[in-house]
């Protein structure tokens, strides 16, 4: 096409001119792009913009996502059908009979108290037992059995002590009363009989 007839045909407009890569060419590149405006002076500006070609994204690693165990006895909180508790940390076959033994010559059985083995839920949340539930005593057999709370309570072992009319005992673990060899077995029972009220 003429110039002249082209600056008058399109004047003040834009051509755009594709050009095709040729088949030696590496096929990586982008075709060239060619801009033509006809300008008023009846000459013709071209610009060629040659654009570069992108990048590749790299293919990332797999990572392998973990969901956390989430552990039953977590999940399940304590529950309390009697306003007595005893907290112990495991409990044998021979140690069971004798807190059997103990509690009837108290009048009192497995059934009309709750026990908490720390064994089998892990770090219990007393506050919230005793906000969850009418408690009114709590029974610790061994120091390892409350755990970070008994520390807080300030209890002196075989004695009773009323908190917000909660009565509570700490005395040794179930093993160190069998064997008896500081007289557990009397203070237990003499400390027992005031906790449950004989």
């Amino acid at each position: 096409m003429d110039k002249n007839l082209a600056n008058y045909l399109f004047h003040n407009e834009t051509l755009y001119i594709n050009t095709s890569i040729s088949e030696t060419e590496n096929t990586d590149k982008k075709p060239v792009k060619v801009e033509q405006k006809a300008a008023s002076n009846n000459t013709i500006k071209e610009r060629v913009e040659v654009e570069a070609p992108q990048p590749q994204p790299q293919p990332q690693p797999h990572k392998e996502v973990k969901t956390p165990e989430v552990s039953s006895e977590e999940a399940v909180p304590f529950k309390m059908s009697t306003p007595h508790l005893v907290v112990l940390k495991g409990i044998t076959a021979e140690e069971r009979d004798f807190l059997v033994k103990v509690l009837m010559a108290l009048n009192m059985s497995l059934a009309k108290v709750d026990l908490l083995d720390t064994l089998k839920y892990d770090n219990p949340d007393f506050k919230e037992i005793i906000y969850n539930n009418s408690i009114q005593s709590i029974l610790f057999l061994g120091e390892e059995a409350g755990g970070d709370f008994l520390p807080k309570l300030r209890l002196a072992p075989y004695t009773l002590k009323e908190i917000k009319n909660i009565n509570f005992l700490h005395t040794a673990n179930l093993k160190d009363i069998s064997l008896n060899k500081n007289n557990e077995k009397r203070m237990l029972w003499e400390n027992l009989k005031s906790l449950y009220g004989n």
